[in-house]
């Protein structure tokens, strides 16, 4: 039984988004709406092995910690009394997402207080590594300290440690999953383009579907009673990505990390 695990990242006031990864906060609640009137219920992303079996409920995740998601999607969610695992890179909180290219303002991912504000039974906070790398490209010690070190400054900065993960980028292999694991953390989030195979599957590659700026309610909704949608472009994907991985390690620029305090800098 496939489960659904939804996947946003920034949240905008207006109608205009400059990428796909940006949803408009009235198609939001559209797709609140929607799953609400269609029966589907929400619950944390850490309970998936024990409500995920139930074939009505859905899992809402957001990348990054943007400000976005405190001021806009909470909100929304509370007044819907739905819930959502947020997934914040430790080196960047309460900073410019320098990560992000859309040429316009840079989005800020929250600060400490933002997210010891969030009300933890109806937002759990995950881990998304330290410096918002692709975790595939490091050595052993920088992989180390991406998901030890990271998952620690976020433990002190929010006052519990994070038990979910989600890789940035979506990039894993059987290194980057097995590091994941002896971080401490039980379950980790790729970025997929298809429903989960099932609620005890693939514990450290979960799969979750990007929610585009495109999709209305009902096209959502459809999606998720049909089940499949998407999983021929996810095992087409599959198969691609070693591939792109040796693509990467040339294209790509030398991974910058962000140095690990001794800890968090809790002003901000």
């Amino acid at each position: 039984m496939t489960v659904p695990i939804l996947m946003y990242h920034d949240i905008v006031d207006g109608p205009e988004v400059r990428d796909e990864f940006e949803v408009p906060l009235a198609r939001f609640c559209e797709h609140l709406d929607a799953l609400a009137a269609a029966g589907w219920k929400t619950a944390p992303l850490s309970s998936l092995r024990t409500t995920g079996a139930d074939a009505r409920t859905v899992f809402l995740t957001f990348d990054d910690g943007f400000t976005s998601f405190g001021k806009m999607a909470v909100p929304a969610l509370s007044a819907r009394g739905f819930h959502a695992t947020v997934f914040v890179p430790s080196g960047w909180v309460g900073k410019p997402a320098a990560w992000v290219e859309t040429g316009g303002a840079t989005p800020t991912v929250m600060s400490w207080p933002q997210l010891r504000g969030l009300d933890p039974d109806q937002v759990e906070v995950g881990g998304h590594g330290h410096s918002h790398v692709a975790l595939d490209r490091l050595t052993d010690d920088e992989l180390r300290a991406e998901l030890t070190g990271g998952r620690r400054v976020l433990a002190e900065g929010i006052g519990r440690p994070p038990t979910l993960l989600a890789y940035p980028f979506g990039y894993h292999t059987a290194k980057v999953r097995r590091a994941a694991a002896e971080a401490g953390y039980s379950d980790a989030c790729e970025v997929g383009y298809g429903l989960q195979p099932s609620p005890g599957a693939r514990r450290y590659a979960l799969r979750r579907l990007i929610v585009r700026p495109g999709m209305d309610g009902p096209a959502l909704v459809r999606v998720l009673e049909e089940g499949q949608r998407g999983q021929l472009r996810q095992a087409v994907g599959s198969l691609l990505r070693p591939a792109w991985r040796v693509v990467r390690q040339w294209r790509e620029p030398p991974v910058r990390l962000v140095p690990l305090p001794s800890g968090p800098d809790l002003s901000r």
